[in-house]
């Protein structure tokens, strides 16, 4: 089942074995052709997320490099993301807020610490 989409693949709710679900995102070779900052970007991505280990930030768990397609699978968080959720329910109740907030600041403040910046946060990449 595809979960997410973007300019270079696909998110794929998968299941590991043991019955674990799974995100797997496909990147597509073939589209990565041509844009060698984005094919840098992406290394630079894998190696990141391969040291980054936090409660409140998605884990790699592998990488597979095939013919057609690089292969991420990372952790699935099935509650989506924050903007869903706000634009479902319009108002958040205050605890609920200071804890995401404390579980994003936490989140942030660890990849600071070993010197790595988000450089994309917004609603639609804060999971609940």
């Amino acid at each position: 089942k595809t979960i997410g989409s973007g300019t270079f693949g696909k998110v794929k709710l998968a299941t590991a074995p043991g019955g674990r679900q799974v995100a797997i995102k496909l990147i597509s070779r073939s589209k990565l052709v041509g844009h060698k900052s984005q094919l840098g970007r992406l290394t630079q991505e894998i190696c990141i997320l391969k040291c980054l280990r936090h409660p409140h930030v998605i884990g790699l768990e592998e990488v597979h490099h095939l013919p057609e397609h690089i292969w991420m699978v990372m952790e699935y968080v099935s509650g989506g993301d924050l903007l869903a959720l706000l634009n479902e329910r319009r108002r958040l109740h205050e605890a609920d807020v200071r804890a995401i907030f404390a579980q994003v600041v936490s989140a942030v403040a660890f990849c600071h610490s070993l010197g790595v910046a988000h450089r994309d946060l917004k609603l639609e990449n804060i999971l609940v």
